[in-house]
Formats: C-alpha cells, structure tokens, sequence
C-alpha cells in the first residue's frame, strides 16, 4: 500500500512537471501610461491550432488601469443585442480580463468583459484553486458610476473591434496614487463564435492552460509589475 501511495504521489508530481515545463506562465513589466506593455496570443486554448491574433496594450496612471483589447481576423461581431451590464456576455464573444491583486487571498479576482457593441460585465469572484468549477460570483453594479469606461469601435473593412478600457483603481483594491510596485495575476482572454458555430466557442488567452475552464485557476495567470 505504501509503494502504490508513493508511486501515485511521484506520478502526479510527474504530471505537474509536465504541465509547468509545457505551459510557461509569462511575466511582464507594466510602465506607466502613456507608455504601455504590448502582448499578443494567437493559439487555441488547450492545443496548437491557430487563434485570431489578439493584442492588448496595457499602462497605469495614478487612478486607473487601463487597456486596449484589439481582436483582429474578426468576422463574425456576434453578439446578443438584448443584453445589458452584467448580462451573460461571454456566451457570444467577448475580450476580458482576469486580474488579482497579488496582496490579496488567491481565491480573489476581478473579472471584466466587453462585447463588440461595448455591453459590458465586471464581478469580483472568489474561486477554489484545486476545484475549478466551483466559484462564487458577485456582479459588480455601479462601476460605470465608479469610473470605469469603456469605447468600443468596429472596422469591418479591417476586420477587427478594439476596446479601450479604463479600470478604476480602487475597484482592484488600490488606493488612487498608489499603483506603482503593485504585484498581479492576470489573464487575458477572447471568445470566437459566430451564428452558424453558436454556442461552440473559440478560447484564446494570453497565458497559456490546460483547457478552458483552467482559465480560472489563477496559479495559471501570468505575473504583471507595475513599475
């Protein structure tokens, strides 16, 4: 009993290793606008195949985070018109953003989406870190109140939608002014999914996974300073 326990043990770690040597979490220094942080993904969630590029453009200022998602190869703008703030947005596409504070419990994050036409969703969430169907959500209302703004613009001709978003400091539980030296978790992520596919989606992200839902196991988000 005692061998098959540590060999079961030594084969988890195995699998781990494995897992952290294919998928290498980023790292990345975030400067203070106007300078940004420029990254990119265009690979599938959970394989190789080929994603739409996706880029987003990042920088701080004293009362804000802020970010430009641009999606590009885009031909579908799919999206559901009769929703609202905080409606299930994410089920047509979306670019979003997962973000913790690295001061605060790992269950903890901030999770923010926009849809093509500028609908968007923000929660604070708290996740079980080995049990990723299982989190708790509370829908942030009041944010646009609060400060966060976001514009929109689609360019069929270019096929592409871009997103400029200003995320209020003190909504990621940071004082105004004090942004400089903070530490964070953070993923970013797209959806793809037209009228013909729906509601099979495409998943890309910025820090590579497992699988989708994996997404949401913040030990799998990359690292950001913000210097």
């Amino acid at each position: 009993m005692f061998f098959q326990m540590l060999f079961l043990w030594l084969g988890s770690l195995a699998i781990s290793g494995y897992f952290m040597l294919r998928f290498k979490y980023p790292s990345v220094k975030v400067p203070a606008c106007p300078d940004t942080c420029k990254l990119e993904y265009k690979t599938s969630v959970g394989s190789e195949a080929a994603f739409p590029l996706t880029k987003v453009d990042l920088c701080y200022d004293a009362s804000s985070v802020n970010l430009k998602f641009t999606a590009h190869n885009e031909t579908n703008y799919f999206f559901n018109s009769s929703y609202g703030t905080n409606d299930p947005i994410n089920r047509y596409e979306v670019m979003g953003a997962l973000i913790r504070n690295e001061h605060y419990d790992i269950r903890r994050y901030r999770k923010f989406e926009v849809a093509p036409n500028n609908v968007t969703s923000q929660a604070f969430n708290v996740a079980d870190e080995h049990d990723v169907e299982k989190h708790t959500t509370t829908y942030i209302t009041g944010a646009q109140r609060d400060g966060l703004i976001s514009t929109t613009t689609l360019n069929q001709q270019e096929k592409t939608w871009v997103s400029d978003v200003k995320i209020p400091l003190p909504l990621l539980e940071v004082k105004d002014g004090e942004g400089k030296g903070t530490k964070w978790r953070m993923n970013f992520f797209r959806t793809v999914v037209g009228e013909k596919t729906f509601p099979k989606q495409e998943f890309g992200t910025w820090s590579r996974s497992r699988g989708a839902s994996d997404t949401y196991v913040l030990s799998s988000s990359g690292k950001v300073k913000f210097v």
